[in-house]
């Protein structure tokens, strides 16, 4: 009999977490459906939802999210998906995030052939370089790899498709001595892009942190605030996130009713060399 009611008593506080998670899930959704609503209309819809969310006393141990985001315009149409937006940190020693995602939009339409054609082959030292310019600071400590691994052309000789792979890891220990440590977020990164001219963006991606990150420390806002405070409907949070749905919003506004856009490659060349 002790043992039944140990089992059920068990039984009981697994069930009230579950149900306390539900809550806290449902909640979470029903305020951002609350925050999208201005962005559902006849040529816009809008979606954020949380499918996971566990968290200790301390932090966020996992976070899981997809949204998709669609504009109609009168030139072209733009979708926007994320199908994974995950963060584990479940293990307590490397806090990994990861992103699946893609961004359909006709790029022939927001670029001309020209301009694509003379921005492609610079891609690869265009990513190199903005890359090397954030990271030199790390000097020996970092390393920078950014690769146009595929390309590919029509009977034209205007390219259609291209893949591309971008690595950055940094090791904590080489890092400069006036450089500190608790400043580093991230000492791994990988991104890998699949890009289609006329159907658009896939990427999927990997960051580690670094776990003595400052921002992972008691008493800063981390993701943990972040979420409680979207949880109690802080304003201030709430405007933060309305104010980012605003600037996603004005560009796809942009790209969908623009035609094409012109691209000054060597302009943009020049300033990273800067």
């Amino acid at each position: 009999m002790k043992k039944f009611f140990l089992s059920l008593g068990l039984g009981i506080t697994l069930a009230s977490g579950v149900f306390a998670a539900d809550d806290r899930l449902n909640q979470l959704n029903e305020q951002l459906v609350s925050v999208l609503a201005p962005f559902q209309n006849q040529t816009t819809e809008a979606k954020l939802i949380f499918n996971t969310i566990e968290t200790n006393v301390d932090r966020v141990l996992k976070v899981a999210v997809n949204s998709f985001y669609r504009k109609i315009g009168s030139q072209n149409k733009l979708e926007l998906k994320i199908d994974n937006l995950s963060y584990d940190y479940s293990d307590g020693v490397t806090p990994r995030a990861i992103l699946r995602g893609s961004v359909n939009v006709d790029i022939t339409k927001i670029l001309s052939r020209e301009e694509l054609d003379q921005t492609i082959p610079d891609i690869e030292k265009l990513v190199e370089q903005f890359v090397e310019s954030s990271t030199e600071k790390y000097s020996d400590a970092v390393s920078v790899k950014g690769v146009l691994t595929s390309t590919t052309k029509n009977d034209n000789g205007n390219y259609t498709a291209l893949t591309a792979l971008i690595s950055i890891k940094l090791d904590l220990k080489k890092l400069p001595e006036d450089v500190d440590a608790e400043e580093i977020m991230a000492t791994d990164v990988g991104v890998s892009l699949s890009i289609d001219l006329e159907k658009g963006v896939t990427i999927d991606a990997f960051v580690d942190s670094n776990p003595g990150y400052k921002g992972f420390k008691k008493g800063q806002m981390g993701l943990k605030e972040g979420l409680e405070a979207l949880l109690a409907g802080d304003e201030k949070t709430l405007s933060v996130i309305r104010r980012l749905l605003g600037e996603l919003d004005e560009i796809a506004l942009f790209l969908v009713e623009k035609s094409t856009v012109k691209v000054d490659v060597s302009h943009l060349l020049a300033m990273l060399k800067s």
